[in-house]
């Protein structure tokens, strides 16, 4: 009876050792897993703020990119413009030259 008194006793010691190894472990485990959520977190937020600011530059270059390209196509038409009244006043020499002759 004695030396099942005794087992027990150390049973139940091992028992609350290992519980409490298996509560620290946890414990470990929880900090350890908390600490890479909150880098992935960060690594997440940095690369979204940096994508942020690449598509806003990007928006600026294509915005530009419109910009010189709405007043190209205002030169080529004033040039056509131009190329059209001197088209018109050359026929109209032509035709009073052809019509003086």
């Amino acid at each position: 009876e004695y030396a099942s008194l005794i087992y027990n006793q150390f049973y139940l010691y091992t028992d609350e050792i290992c519980g409490r190894l298996t509560e620290s472990l946890i414990i470990q485990h929880k900090e350890e897993v908390s600490r890479m959520l909150v880098n992935a977190s960060s690594s997440v937020a940095q690369h979204i703020q940096l994508q942020s600011i690449l598509l806003k530059d990007h928006s600026l270059a294509m915005q530009e990119q419109q910009s010189l390209l709405q007043r190209i196509y205002e030169l080529r038409k004033l040039q056509e413009e131009e190329m059209m009244h001197i088209i018109q006043a050359n026929s109209l020499q032509m035709k009073e030259h052809f019509l003086e002759s």
